[in-house]
């Protein structure tokens, strides 16, 4: 959640803080929703998920206009879906609720305040949510929980992807049969 009443601003071009912590993250490309029919929130969705491109992060089909249950209840499996409501504390410009299997994201809602879809950083932030991360108390970093501090500062969200991969395990004292074993390599 993203609370405080005031503009963004970034901060100091060298930040000395820790990783924000990501609790999970998504095994596959995730569907973004977008709920909104408007050309103009389309685009803004679009130079935010190109922010998290460039750090690195993938997303598969972008749905555009969606009218599907997604948009309607908090759906979400295999997707993240985007979509404005108002909330009752006017100090909320966004809410993302995502839903978790283990360290897997299996799917996110994330709920931006009418009428702040364009503003900078609230987005992004919400998007770094669906993506696992958490919020850090560096001034000027994405993740910061509040909008007088947040900024441009992307220490520790460049995606680390796993690859998947599949080999035989042979068995070295050829006592149980060779089994394909699915695994993960950090890169």
């Amino acid at each position: 959640m993203l609370s405080l009443l005031s503009c963004p601003k970034s901060g100091p071009t060298d930040v000395l803080c820790a990783r924000p912590k990501q609790a999970a993250s998504w095994k596959a490309s995730p569907i973004v929703r977008i709920c909104s029919k408007s050309v103009k929130d389309w685009r803004r969705v679009e130079v935010a998920l190109n922010f998290w491109r460039s750090l690195g992060h993938e997303f598969g089909v972008v749905k555009y206009g969606d009218t599907t249950p997604w948009c309607l209840g908090h759906e979400m499996i295999f997707s993240i879906v985007i979509k404005e409501e108002s909330f009752y504390d006017p100090r909320t410009f966004g809410e993302t609720i995502t839903k978790t299997m283990g360290d897997s994201v299996i799917g996110s809602v994330v709920t931006i305040r009418k009428d702040h879809l364009l503003q900078p950083h609230i987005l992004e932030h919400e998007i770094g949510h669906a993506l696992g991360y958490k919020h850090i108390q560096c001034p000027g970093h994405t993740m910061h929980n509040y909008t007088n501090s947040i900024g441009n500062h992307t220490k520790g969200l460049q995606n680390e992807p796993t690859q998947p991969i599949n080999f035989l395990l042979a068995d070295r004292q050829k006592k149980k049969k060779s089994q394909v074993v699915q695994c993960t390599i950090e890169g």
